[in-house]
């Protein structure tokens, strides 16, 4: 891609070519290929160290205890987390180091080490004060914690927080995926008819605000129960029920991708087309010199105001045509970055769903 041409180039600095391996480490899948991953943002993270870029290296160990924790590689992903978390604390935001604490919740949880979890699920909250909508991820995660802790009443407090927290707030697209939560810890409890009735509320809450993955949960859900039930058929029904709803997740994320592809070709439309304006500019430039000279020459002051006059008119040109292409590059950085920065943040905090 881009960044593999960029690598090409000699006159390519140190730091540059740290983002140019970062770039390419991102297009590895880390669900995929999670050594892989490892191995290339482990390169960047080697290269971030020597040109001393502290952005870089945060950014790189997040993506390698993410890579690790994708390959089962608890142990290790633990360790990078808290190194991150040491240098989160050192030159990070209250934001990140709060997300850095969640993800260490997470992968102690996924560790069996629940209580360390609860631990650091506590810390990162104490840091996501200003966030109320990564705490609310925080806490449902630490929901999970406490449940496998066999902490069932404090988890279910948890859950009660939250469900007041986001009626207060309006935020009604929070309380499907809330009661699923809880609805699969009175699963995993043997409440069977509790589960059953909360994942019934829970699909109908997702239908009417039309939230499809919420849905897909919902339906999950009470298939499990159903199976638990002995509720065969039902829970055929519901697994059914469940991939059309699939299917529309994946129609929708096809047509979100496709969305976003054209907006990324049509500011590279207008950045060629600026370009080429540029490139015009710099012709008619290079002839009003060469005329200006010309005319010098020749004693012709007339001429020779008259052609300046153009030529700071060209110039004032230039500088607005490059003032747009700014800020097209903003925008094309934006529209192809602000989706995986999205997708990250959530990622980061989505915890344990299944």
């Amino acid at each position: 891609g881009v960044a593999e041409v960029a690598l090409g180039s000699d006159a390519l600095e140190p730091l540059q070519a740290s983002w140019a391996h970062m770039a390419i480490a991102k297009a590895i899948d880390p669900d995929k290929h999670p050594a892989e991953a490892t191995e290339a943002f482990s390169q960047c993270l080697t290269e971030a160290r020597q040109v001393k870029a502290t952005d870089i290296e945060l950014e790189c160990l997040g993506h390698i205890s993410n890579a690790l924790g994708y390959g089962d590689r608890l142990v290790e992903a633990i360790s990078v987390t808290e190194e991150l978390i040491l240098l989160c604390r050192t030159t990070g935001s209250p934001k990140e180091i709060g997300i850095a604490y969640n993800n260490l919740g997470e992968l102690l949880s996924r560790s069996g080490r629940y209580e360390e979890a609860i631990t650091a699920f506590g810390d990162a909250g104490s840091w996501l004060t200003n966030e109320p909508q990564l705490r609310d991820r925080m806490l449902m995660n630490l929901s999970i914690a406490l449940a496998r802790a066999g902490r069932v009443p404090q988890a279910h407090s948890v859950l009660d927080n939250l469900l007041a927290r986001s009626e207060e707030r309006g935020e009604l697209a929070n309380i499907p995926h809330i009661l699923v939560l809880r609805g699969g810890i009175h699963l995993v409890d043997g409440r069977l008819i509790q589960a059953w009735e909360v994942g019934r509320d829970a699909l109908k809450r997702a239908t009417d605000l039309s939230l499809l993955h919420e849905r897909a949960e919902a339906m999950t859900l009470l298939e499990r129960v159903a199976q638990e039930r002995g509720s065969t058929t039902e829970a055929r029904a519901l697994a059914q029920r469940a991939q059309l709803v699939q299917e529309e997740i994946w129609d929708e994320r096809r047509n979100n991708d496709r969305t976003r592809e054209e907006q990324v070709l049509g500011l590279l439309r207008k950045e060629s087309e600026l370009v080429a304006q540029l490139n015009a500019e710099q012709k008619d430039r290079m002839e009003l010199m060469q005329t200006i000279l010309e005319a010098e020459n020749q004693g012709k002051q007339i001429d020779i105001d008259q052609y300046k006059t153009e030529l700071q008119r060209s110039f004032e040109s230039q500088e607005a045509l490059l003032q747009e292409q700014a800020r097209q590059a903003v925008d094309l950085a934006n529209a192809t970055l602000e989706a995986e920065r999205r997708d990250n943040e959530i990622a980061a905090l989505e915890g344990q769903r299944q």
